[in-house]
C-alpha cells in the first residue's frame, strides 16, 4: 500500500520537504519606478513652468499698467460724492483729473494735452477711444461750469462724471492709440486716392 500511496499521491512528505528546501523562490522583476522620469516629461514640465511664469508676469504688468485707471475711477467717485461743492469746483476737479489721466496714459502727447481746452479737449479725448463719447453739448456744459459766474452756476453734472468714467475705462493704451492713428491715416489716404 505504501507503494500505491506513493504512486497515487506522489512523493512522501519528507521528500517533498527536501525538494522544496532545494528550490529557490521565484524572483520577481523590480517594480517600474516613476522616478527618474524620461526627458520628454522634463521638457513638458519646463514648458509648463515657462508658460505659467509668462502668464504671471503678463498679469502683473497688466495690473501695473492699468493701476492709474483704478485710481482715476476712485477719484471720480470721490468727486461725485462731494455734495457741498458747486459746479465750478467740480468742473475744475474733473478737468484736472482728466488731464492727469491723459498725461499718464499718453506722455508723448504732453504738449497737445496741456494746450487743449473746451471743445478741442473733448475732441482729443474722443480720438483716444474707439467710439466718441463726448459731444459738442458736453463741451459747452463743461465750459459753462468752468467759467460761468457763481450767480448763474448750476448744480453738479453727473452725466459728465459718467462720461469721464467711461473714458477712463475705455481709452486706448499709448501703443494702441498710435496704431489707431496710423490706421486712420492709411484709411484717409485710401479715400483720397479713390476720389482722385
Amino acid at each position: 500500500m505504501n507503494n500505491a500511496t506513493q504512486a497515487a499521491g506522489g512523493l512522501d512528505p519528507q521528500m517533498q520537504a527536501q525538494i522544496k528546501a532545494q528550490m529557490a523562490d521565484i524572483i520577481e522583476p523590480a517594480a517600474i519606478s516613476y522616478w527618474p522620469i524620461a526627458w520628454g516629461w522634463w521638457l513638458l514640465i519646463a514648458c509648463a513652468i515657462g508658460l505659467i511664469t509668462v502668464m504671471i508676469i503678463a498679469a502683473i504688468k497688466h495690473h501695473r499698467n492699468n493701476r492709474y485707471r483704478t485710481l482715476a475711477l476712485n477719484a471720480l467717485q470721490d468727486i461725485s460724492n462731494k455734495a457741498q461743492q458747486n459746479a465750478q469746483q467740480q468742473a475744475q476737479q474733473l478737468m484736472q483729473l482728466s488731464k492727469q489721466v491723459a498725461l499718464h496714459a499718453y506722455p508723448h502727447h504732453r504738449h497737445t494735452i496741456v494746450k487743449a481746452h473746451g471743445d478741442e479737449w473733448l475732441q482729443w479725448l474722443n480720438t483716444t477711444t474707439a467710439t466718441p463719447l463726448f459731444t459738442h453739448k458736453d463741451a459747452q456744459q463743461w465750459q459753462c461750469a468752468l467759467y460761468a459766474p457763481a450767480s448763474i452756476q448750476t448744480s453738479s453734472n453727473p452725466a459728465l462724471i459718467a462720461l469721464l468714467q467711461q473714458w477712463v475705462k475705455r481709452h486706448y493704451s499709448a501703443s494702441a492709440l498710435n496704431k489707431a492713428n496710423k490706421e486712420n491715416i492709411n484709411s484717409s489716404r485710401k479715400m483720397e486716392e479713390q476720389h482722385v
